[in-house]
């Protein structure tokens, strides 16, 4: 049973523990993901026969039964739903667990770190200006990702060579964004871009306000915020 359950998440896209335990809600790295992060969970469910597996990243959250030789039975259903249940509540506290934790970091880090010099060799190469906001931690820029409430979520740094890492692990950037210019006048526009570069030079050609939303999945969202 434990190997079809770990076939399964192999199928979704995930790469499962090496040791999955009946009962055990687990923890590891996401799609694409490796060391540190966590966005994968997983649990086999005591029985053995049913289970559940997510991505707190991408928000994959799939259950799974094992071919039994007879129907569940209408006791079997109420307690293969309720461990459902549960093991979903645990990973929300989990993710909610993780994020508040991941803030917390990227505020401590972006209140210690002065406004980026316009000599970063990421900016001079690109021909842009260090914006308000922007800062700087020896050769990485850091990006502050504001949450569509106002809150600091995350870092994005960006290194001398381009390089870009959402920091730290755990953190969530649905929503995220970041301002460059002033908010508009009524009837003015507000322009949203995936990166910050793109973002800087459409500002300094324009004069309009851009928001930066990090991702190519994040426009839609970020659009959606701007706009209300």
């Amino acid at each position: 049973m434990i190997e079809q359950f770990r076939e399964a998440i192999v199928s979704a896209g995930l790469e499962p523990p090496d040791r999955i335990e009946m009962g055990k809600f687990i923890r590891f790295p996401g799609a694409g993901k490796n060391g540190r992060n966590r966005a994968g969970w997983c649990q086999l469910f005591p029985d053995g026969y049913g289970g559940i597996f997510g991505d707190c990243a991408t928000g994959l959250n799939q259950t799974w039964q094992a071919k039994r030789d007879k129907p569940y039975t209408a006791q079997d259903r109420t307690e293969f739903d309720r461990m459902v249940k549960e093991a979903r509540r645990q990973a929300e506290e989990q993710r909610k667990k993780e994020q508040t934790a991941a803030a917390a970091k990227a505020r401590k880090r972006i209140e210690k770190a002065p406004e980026a010099a316009p000599s970063h060799p990421y900016l001079a190469r690109k021909g842009i200006g260090a914006h308000q906001g922007v800062r700087q931690e020896g050769e990485l820029l850091l990006i502050p990702m504001i949450g569509p409430a106002g809150d600091l979520l995350a870092v994005q740094e960006i290194d001398q060579n381009g390089g870009k890492m959402f920091w730290p692990a755990g953190c969530t950037t649905k929503g995220a964004m970041f301002k460059i210019g002033s908010d508009p006048a009524p009837g003015k526009p507000v322009l949203v871009c995936e990166g910050l570069a793109t973002g800087a030079a459409i500002h300094e050609a324009t004069g309009h306000q851009v928001i930066v939303a990090f991702t190519a999945n994040n426009l839609e969202r970020v659009a959606r915020a701007a706009r209300d």
